[in-house]
This record gives structure tokens, sequence and C-alpha cells, in this order.
């Protein structure tokens, strides 16, 4: 008997909390589980692509301090294939752990429904990025940058800035 479920815990900032429920306004969901499930399926093919990008993350990860009595507990029930789909990313690009992948494909949902409108950004991400593009506008930048969360802050923003140039 395999498992149809995992539950999954992480920590986020208050403010993180606040683009969580942000989306969950944005896209009608009542559950947190849902709309991590949506995301996820909406994003897969790109997230891969756009990690890629960037190769080995070296395990950096935003500072959520332990101390803070404003730090919230997330919970959330993953399908199996997604579950697993986190974990081979986590394997395959050495992230510090499965939470920081999710937080930053939750933070990059955010930022685009805030540029774009939920439903453009949905169906501009739904399509297959052309990666090739963003490589080449990115070349500079990421060559003179030394820290992978660095790195990543740019790639996000790049390619939220120019979404429908890469779709």
């Amino acid at each position: 008997m395999t498992k149809q479920n995992y539950l999954f815990h992480f920590k986020i900032s208050p403010k993180f909390n606040d683009y969580i429920n942000y989306l969950m306004e944005k896209l009608n969901f009542k559950s947190n589980c849902r709309l991590i499930d949506y995301i996820l399926e909406v994003s897969s093919a790109n997230i891969r692509n756009i990690k890629n990008i960037i190769g080995d993350h070296e395990s950096k990860y935003e500072f959520i301090d332990n101390e803070n009595p404003e730090r919230i507990d997330k919970y959330v029930r993953l399908k199996a294939e997604k579950y697993k789909m986190l974990k081979k990313w986590h394997y395959i690009f050495n992230e510090y752990g499965i939470s920081v992948i999710l937080r930053d494909i939750i933070k990059f949902f955010y930022e685009g429904i805030l540029k774009y409108g939920a439903k453009e950004f949905i169906c501009m991400i739904g399509k297959k990025l052309k990666t090739d593009n963003i490589v080449k506008d990115l070349g500079d930048i990421l060559t003179h940058m030394r820290k992978i969360s660095l790195k990543k802050l740019a790639l996000l923003s790049l390619i939220i800035q120019n979404l429908p140039v890469y779709v």
C-alpha cells in the first residue's frame, strides 16, 4: 500500500503568510492544501527549467528566526506525486530543504499575480518559457554575483518583469 498524501510542515514569516492569504483570495481557494497543489501543478514544468538556470543552489535559505513568536507553522497535505517532485528537486538542486523550494515557488507566484493579475499570469506561466532568452538576458548578472540567494532573486524578478517576452 502506498501513501496517497504526505503531511508537510514548513515555517513562514507573517509577511509570507500574507502572500499565501492573498493568493488564496485571488485564486478562490479555501484551503492551503488545494492552493499549494494548484500552484505546483501550474508551475511544475517551468520551475524546474528556472532552477536549472542557476544550477546547484549550495543550500542557501532565507533566515527565519526561531525565537520570533510571530513565525507561523504551516501544515499542508501534498499529493504523493507533488511531494516526490519536490523531493527530486531538493536532491537535484542541492537546496537546503523542500520548504525553501516551496517558498520560492509561492513568492514567484505572488509576484507574478501582483504584476499581471491572476488570469493573465496563470495563462503565461502555464506555457513553456523560452529559457534560452532568459539565460542570455541573465548572462552578465549571474557572472558577477556570488551569493546564490541573490542570483535567485535576480532571476525570478527578471522573469516576472519580462514574462510576456519569455512565453
